[in-house]
């Protein structure tokens, strides 16, 4: 399993777009949004899907192979 988290302390909601599944994010503190995909690996491709546009890279990977 793995923990993604993105800060998008205006957005009202996000998604987390992982291996060609959409699953809904929680707002934390201060800003941040999170939430766990148990079939994410090391390699899965992923991105972060704000108010329902398409996925965008997650501004905090070292590796964004697209």
């Amino acid at each position: 399993m793995h923990r993604f988290a993105v800060w998008a302390p205006r957005a009202n909601v996000i998604d987390l777009v992982s291996g060609g599944r959409r699953i809904g994010m929680s707002r934390a503190d201060g800003g941040w949004w999170e939430s766990d995909d148990p079939a994410a690996h090391a390699g899965t491709r992923y991105g972060f899907s704000i108010e329902g546009g398409p996925p965008r890279p997650d501004p905090r990977s070292l590796a964004q192979p697209d």
